[in-house]
């Protein structure tokens, strides 16, 4: 019997992930660990609060609001697995596949197996769970986003394609060539829209400013957030839009630097650059008009959307 599947990109800036209607829906990478005398904030469905072996996690935008909260970005993802399921998992019964993404599936399939393949029993928002999962796949992130682009038309038949997956802790780098097979990868852990926001978060031409909020060692958590919401530091006004292009630039290509050192040997075979992600949206101004490259429609959705056609797929043809 084929089991149904379902599909996950456990990011460090957002979870993503298909509900049951086939929506797209994302949490923020953010938890909180309840004590038993603390009464949760509101619920949502993308900010649920997961009880689990008697303790309670709030995850989710809800969770950034308790003062000690913590974010997947500073954290290793691989140990967040079960309980970044549950905070997505809407079936409340069934045995299922999972297919998973991580930047380095050699490295976390030991410790993913380990906290996924297995009984799960939680409660979700007040709901119990009982979850088993039979079969696990880890898929390199960024492969699901290069089969979405092959299914949207942007791969040529010959040659290689170079995804850019530009995320949260981690950028990525892949090269695939015609039939779908990484053939180069490389992997700057701690080197994405974290790292630049960090650069941000230190410079004193933001410091300055917040210090009349009392804000002394702005949180480079809170400026990714302002990255998708005008360029502000929280609800403060304070910006750095103005001098943005002297870090952003900078950071943009060094990571294509990187990429020409890096595949030298793949480039003059390279017919398209293939750019995703949750920090696309940083650059996609400047690729614009660049033939070589595609920015992928929806791009922090791309790895997970390419994930499902995928394993809807094989589930039709295993039918």
């Amino acid at each position: 019997m084929t089991l149904p599947t379902l599909a996950f990109d456990f990011g460090n800036y957002e979870l993503k992930y298909l509900n049951s209607k086939g929506r797209l829906r994302s949490i923020r990478s953010i938890h909180y660990r309840l004590p038993n005398g603390v009464n949760a904030l509101s619920t949502r469905e993308t900010s649920p609060v997961i009880e689990a072996d008697g303790t309670r996690y709030h995850f989710g935008t809800q969770a950034g609001k308790y003062a000690n909260h913590e974010k997947t970005v500073i954290g290793d993802k691989s140990l967040l697995a079960r309980l970044h399921l549950y905070s997505c998992m809407e079936a409340t019964g069934g045995t299922y596949k999972l297919v998973v993404s991580h930047h380095s599936p050699a490295d976390a399939h030991k410790a993913l197996h380990h906290a996924l393949v297995t009984r799960h029993q939680f409660a979700r928002n007040g709901k119990q769970h009982d979850i088993t999962v039979k079969e696990l796949e880890i898929v390199p992130e960024g492969l699901g986003a290069y089969w979405a682009a092959r299914r949207a038309g942007f791969t040529f038949p010959t040659g290689y394609t170079i995804i850019i997956d530009l995320g949260g802790g981690t950028w990525l780098s892949r090269v695939i060539d015609s039939e779908g097979e990484i053939i180069a990868a490389n992997v700057a852990d701690r080197m994405g829209v974290y790292a630049l926001a960090s650069q941000i978060a230190h410079d004193d031409r933001l410091k300055q400013p917040l210090r009349r909020y009392n804000i002394t060692s702005p949180d480079p958590g809170v400026v990714m957030d302002g990255f998708t919401r005008g360029h502000l530091y929280a609800e403060t006004g304070v910006s750095w839009s103005a001098w943005l292009d002297e870090y952003l630039d900078q950071w943009f290509r060094n990571i294509f630097s990187q990429i020409r050192a890096d595949y030298a040997t793949h480039l003059p075979s390279t017919r398209r650059f293939i750019v995703c992600g949750g920090g696309t949206h940083l650059v996609a101004r400047k690729l614009m008009g660049k033939d070589s490259f595609v920015v992928m429609p929806n791009p922090n959705f791309a790895n997970i959307i390419g994930m499902a056609e995928q394993a809807s797929d094989r589930h039709l043809k295993a039918a």
